[in-house]
């Protein structure tokens, strides 16, 4: 239960007041659960590997790397290990050119648009007041090691 406090306690103090050295706490907590802090991680038994490392493709590299991988548990790369679906939606939505390259700043902002997104989105009220179950939901939409506790969590007596 103590990790698991810790957890919400981190995220909320991240979302509530956001400040530089909190944003990249979080950013960095989040990458040690995803990668190991790894800008170029790849997702674990992944056979298939880029003709590069991850930070010296272009986006649009990255997003036809994601796309050719076939039989495969997930699609995850870098940092915060974005799958293919949220990487596509994320260039698409923020406008990243194609031939952008996936570097450490570029991966860090779209991981913090992401956290912005789970911020804004609705969800029941109180998250921040230490709502296990709604802050696992939130986290496990996008996160999903940051959570990994079944969603009935908050069903147990």
């Amino acid at each position: 239960m103590g990790a698991r406090l810790a957890t919400l306690l981190l995220i909320c103090a991240a979302l509530a007041t956001p400040a530089q050295a909190r944003d990249q706490r979080l950013l960095n907590f989040i990458a040690s659960v995803e990668s190991r802090g790894d800008y170029d991680a790849l997702y674990h038994g992944l056979r298939q590997r880029p003709a590069r490392p991850l930070t010296q493709l272009t986006v649009g590299e990255v997003m036809q790397f994601q796309r050719s991988l076939r039989n495969v548990t997930s699609t995850a790369v870098g940092r915060y290990q974005f799958i293919k679906d949220t990487l596509a939606y994320l260039a698409r939505k923020h406008r990243i050119d194609p031939k952008t390259r996936f570097d450490a700043a570029l991966q860090d902002r779209l991981a913090w648009e992401l956290v912005r997104e789970c911020a804004a989105a609705p969800r029941p009220a109180g998250l921040c007041q230490l709502s296990g179950a709604n802050l696992g939901r939130l986290a496990t939409g996008v996160w999903a090691k940051l959570w990994p506790v079944p969603l009935r969590w908050d069903r147990r007596k």
